[in-house]
């Protein structure tokens, strides 16, 4: 296909995908950073948080458990509806990444096939390299799958555990702000309530949250983070070559020096046909004068005195 014919047809699933490349990331990963340098001194109290006590320094802990907590939720439903969106034509993408998905039910029915098409690899038969080569690009395709598998359950995992706590702290929950603490294995554990049961309202469901805990949720976020930037810029280059599929462009599992300098060769070869276009997009919306005056018409409320006073 033609370069502008192409483009065309993909116009709209390259902006989302540079937009979430430049965005998305950002805006998931944005102070988490800080949170957990705040933590160190906010459970020995020095720093900034010199002059709080106890009580208060153990609930703002527990809100940047919570945040990172959040923020991973939130990362996992980006990376599945980014899945669910990569497969099949990509000229579908902008439809399918705004209709809601179940994200567990996306990765239950992902297959080594759909990794294939995820990963826009390209068919091994059509590739001119002997039999000893070919089983080396197999090898690690199938050994980058078993490492996504293995990452996926235990994103399934994850959902089977703290789904409903998520989804009740999002919608009402963090209106109930008391937490429970105790320690378990040898380590301080605080207990977040989350109700969750209309008919049994005394139900709850507890998120626990450790130190170790709190460390192994930031490194299952990064890993998200890393694999959704991942596979948004594989996409992003599968289109700007106009559709050229890759040899292997990412390597998740382990490879010695000698399979790394191997598929380096075999990929120049590959790639000495590819032709790449920096396709340059800039989103633009067209927003009507009256759609500026109901905003403006709403703040004019914040004139007429409607707001209650603090008493001191």
């Amino acid at each position: 296909m033609e370069m502008p014919k192409f483009e065309e047809k993909y116009i709209h699933a390259i902006a989302m995908l540079k937009n979430y490349s430049k965005w998305g990331i950002l805006s998931r990963t944005f102070m988490l950073r800080e949170n957990s340098l705040n933590i160190v001194d906010l459970k020995n109290g020095t720093g900034k948080f010199s002059n709080y006590d106890k009580e208060s320094r153990d609930f703002l802990i527990s809100r940047i458990y919570l945040e990172l907590f959040e923020r991973l939720c939130q990362s996992i439903e980006d990376l599945t509806g980014i899945i669910h969106s990569l497969q099949g034509d990509l000229s579908k993408f902008q439809e399918k990444i705004v209709s809601p998905i179940n994200p567990q039910n996306v990765l239950k029915k992902l297959t080594k096939e759909k990794w294939n098409e995820i990963l826009r690899y390209c068919d091994i038969e059509s590739l001119p390299f002997d039999s000893k080569d070919l089983d080396l690009i197999l090898t690690v395709r199938e050994r980058n799958i078993e490492v996504l598998e293995k990452y996926t359950q235990l994103i399934e995992d994850f959902i089977n555990l703290y789904w409903v706590i998520y989804n009740k702290l999002k919608h009402g929950n963090t209106l109930i702000y008391g937490l429970n603490q105790d320690e378990v294995y040898g380590e301080s554990a605080m207990f977040i309530p989350a109700f969750y049961n209309s008919k049994e309202p005394q139900k709850v469901k507890e998120l626990m949250v450790t130190q170790s805990i709190y460390e192994k949720w930031q490194n299952l976020f990064d890993t998200t983070i890393i694999l959704t930037g991942d596979l948004v810029l594989t996409n992003i280059e599968y289109l700007e070559r106009l559709g050229r599929p890759f040899l292997i462009k990412s390597t998740y599992c382990y490879i010695d020096e000698c399979e790394y300098e191997h598929l380096k060769n075999l990929e120049e070869a590959y790639e000495k046909e590819t032709q790449k276009y920096n396709i340059k997009i800039n989103l633009e919306a067209e927003i009507s004068m009256a759609t500026i005056n109901r905003h403006i018409d709403f703040y004019k409320n914040f004139d007429l005195g409607a707001f209650i006073k603090p008493s001191i």
